[in-house]
């Protein structure tokens, strides 16, 4: 049986019963709910790596690199975050072609229930966005930036200080997103530092008004993880934090969908660190 609809996720997002396992007989009816929906959400799966893999792969592209392929855990000694606490963000968004899709995988949760990740949906955002403030950032373009301190994760990387060698990039504040043809409000917390041809205090007053919208506890759908979980959502439609930490053992497995080059992400050298 293919994939079947078992509810809506509240705030935006579908709940989905499916054997992941089976993706590969069903991707184009996955594309299309992925692209009605921006987030699926699938409970009790068992998926190795490579399963994974061809699942996001009938979604969009893998790239084979350990920064769109990894664990986000704080038992791994391969793990990327820990308990780090991680603000809003878009992967990648610091590089001309941010990820396309995230999915996250849950192999071990010792705290069910006590552990989550935080989603916002900038396309939803956007339509809430007054007439006005909407004509008024149209035209706008914003720089992003990799978080280089801790203080950045938790709250926005400045471009103060920021080193001349990192990773940057300008993208509209109101961008298309291609995995759901929609336009979406591109402005993540983390990463952007500020909108271009304002003065440093006119961008954060403009970026705070924006990111009211956005991450409003009204367009935020906070996922509870349980073992077996697999989510999956649109990196530039949507923007993702880290929740409530828990105190047990989290493992999650992580595969990105990303049209960019390998020589893209290994260009970032020293400023690796799987945050992102």
């Amino acid at each position: 049986m293919g994939p079947q609809l078992l509810d809506k996720v509240v705030p935006f997002g579908a709940l989905v019963d499916f054997d992941l396992r089976q993706s590969p007989e069903w991707g184009e009816e996955l594309r299309r709910l992925f692209g009605q929906y921006g987030l699926l959400v699938f409970r009790g799966q068992q998926l190795t790596q490579a399963e994974q893999i061809a699942f996001v792969g009938e979604i969009g592209p893998v790239l084979d690199h350990f920064s769109m392929i990894n664990y986000v855990s704080n038992n791994r000694a391969d793990g990327y975050l820990g308990d780090s606490e991680l603000n809003f963000h878009s992967d990648a968004s610091f590089y001309e072609s941010p990820a396309l899709a995230i999915s996250l995988h849950a192999l071990e949760v010792e705290e069910a229930g006590n552990t989550s990740t935080k989603l916002a949906n900038g396309i939803l955002a956007l339509e809430r966005l007054p007439t006005s403030l909407r004509r008024r950032i149209d035209s706008l373009s914003a720089l992003h930036l990799f978080a280089v301190t801790d203080a950045a994760f938790a709250d926005r990387q400045k471009l103060d200080d920021y080193p001349e060698s990192a990773p940057r990039a300008v993208h509209p504040v109101v961008m298309r997103d291609p995995m759901t043809a929609k336009e979406t409000l591109y402005v993540p917390r983390v990463n952007t530092a500020l909108i271009l041809g304002m003065t440093e205090a006119e961008s954060g007053e403009l970026l705070e008004e924006l990111q009211g919208y956005l991450y409003d506890p009204d367009n935020v759908y906070d996922h509870f993880w349980n073992e077996g979980d697999v989510i999956i959502w649109s990196n530039i439609g949507l923007h993702h934090a880290r929740g409530r930490h828990g105190g047990g053992v989290r493992t999650l497995q992580r595969v990105c969908s990303s049209d960019a080059s390998f020589e893209m992400y290994e260009s970032m050298g020293g400023f690796r660190s799987g945050k992102q």
